[in-house]
């Protein structure tokens, strides 16, 4: 048997026989033709549909082959079965707003030491059942490093999306800087030559400032650029203004929006989100979780390097007006009707205080306010793969989708909090984590 490497996939047999003088390679059945099955477990497939019990599903190779109730399915009967005991199968969850190695204009960077940074977020947040993190912007080429290195199968972690470097004028909200319609074509050409999956821009940034920043002509030459070469732009909006205009511009996925307005939302933007079909993500962990002492002492640090003035008006959006109102905004939206909604957390990889990825807990707190389960399973999965363009194969439990799944401890439509206790990770049809 021999092995071909530089790029081959597979290893070949090597059948001697002589054809014109050929030698034919026969491929051997391996990774790709291997079935495995999940069995006895109820399954909740993503689309909101109704869960299945005594569920079966067949996987085989890196694709769900098969799904149904025990006695409709046919079991291969070479297939490795796991007996899931029970558990709820689902598919694997997708953070949409992760920064795994991120840095500021002017920031010391140490390429190796980002890189290696963010090969460890990717392993904690499989651990945690989160199956595909999409970049919300990173150092540049780090970003791309860890994109080509995951390709290269070099490490295990996540499946990543990213988009390079965050997009915004000099003095903005971002760490790749365009001014003018032209170079802010420019910069998105950049980024996709470099393999972007997606542009992040960042509009209107912290709400004491509460300027646009970008011109609607630049932000329509972002989004033109982007949508040209197919690629969705979603947009850092921190304030009114900002948001409106990057969703007159066209942008795809609005990130913060109305959970980090230091006011209630009123009722014509809701209905412009509505009625524009934007994704939001709003990212409430980010706003509302409970902090470390040491997340706290780096905060206070942080507030030390700022002007007095600035310092002040962060440290009352941040302790006061962002936990008052990214509840009372959320249920508002809820409450309107607005269901385009997806999970994404702002953590950071490499961060002290927290571990990468918290999808899980940004689902269990759509539920704290107002969300049914099943709809925010729905947002942690196939609405998460609906922002990103990737519905057709990334989360929801079907046939010819790919093989993303994972098994809880527990049923989340009673008790959200089970999405904390995963106990098997299936990524691209393989097992990386089996705890049952």
């Amino acid at each position: 048997m021999l092995s071909l490497s530089r790029g081959w996939p597979f290893v070949f047999y090597i059948t001697w026989i002589k054809i014109m003088g050929w030698v034919i390679l026969v491929p051997e059945k391996g990774e790709a033709e291997k079935v495995r099955v999940l069995r006895n477990g109820v399954l909740i497939d993503g689309t909101g549909k109704a869960p299945i019990k005594d569920a079966v599903v067949v996987i085989k190779g890196n694709k769900i082959e098969a799904v149904g109730e025990a006695g409709d399915v046919k079991v291969p009967g070479s297939a490795e079965v796991i007996d899931v005991k029970g558990r709820t199968i689902m598919p694997g969850m997708i953070e949409l707003h992760g920064h795994m190695a991120f840095t500021w204009p002017g920031q010391p960077i140490d390429e190796g030491l980002l890189a290696l940074r963010s090969a460890h977020a990717l392993k904690q947040s499989l651990d945690k059942g989160i199956t595909t993190v999409r970049s919300a912007g990173e150092n540049f080429k780090t970003a791309f490093a860890i994109k080509t290195a995951q390709g290269r199968g070099l490490f295990v972690g996540s499946r990543v999306r990213v988009c390079g470097g965050i997009i915004a004028i000099t003095g903005g909200h971002g760490n790749v800087t365009a001014d003018g319609p032209w170079e802010c074509r420019k910069r998105v050409r950049e980024a996709i030559k470099a393999g972007a999956d997606h542009i992040k821009i960042g509009t209107t940034h912290r709400p004491w400032r509460g300027v646009e920043e970008f011109t609607m002509e630049e932000l329509r030459a972002i989004v033109e650029e982007a949508h040209k070469y197919g690629k969705k732009v979603m947009a850092h909006a921190a304030m009114m203004p900002g948001m409106k205009m990057a969703i007159e511009a066209g942008v795809d996925s609005i990130e913060h929006g109305p959970s980090e307005f230091p006011f209630e939302v009123d009722d014509g933007t809701v209905n412009l989100m509505i009625e524009s079909g934007i994704w939001w993500v709003p990212t409430l962990w980010v706003f509302l979780h409970e902090r470390t002492p040491e997340e706290e002492r780096w905060r206070k640090m942080r507030l030390e390097q700022m002007p007095p003035e600035e310092a002040e008006l962060s440290e009352k959006w941040f302790n006061e007006d962002v936990r008052k109102y990214a509840p009372i905004n959320f249920k508002k939206c809820l409450a309107a009707g607005f269901k385009r909604i997806g999970t994404g957390t702002d953590t950071m990889g490499g961060s002290k205080f927290h571990t990468f990825g918290q999808a899980h807990e940004e689902a269990i707190l759509f539920v704290k306010y107002g969300m049914e389960p099943m709809e925010a399973i729905k947002a942690a999965t196939l609405n998460a793969a609906m922002v990103m363009g990737e519905e057709e194969k990334l989360g929801s439990i079907e046939p010819g989708k790919l093989a993303d799944i994972i098994v809880v401890d527990g049923n989340p439509l009673e008790d959200i909090t089970v999405l904390r206790k995963v106990l098997l990770v299936m990524l691209d049809g393989k097992v990386y984590k089996n705890e049952l």
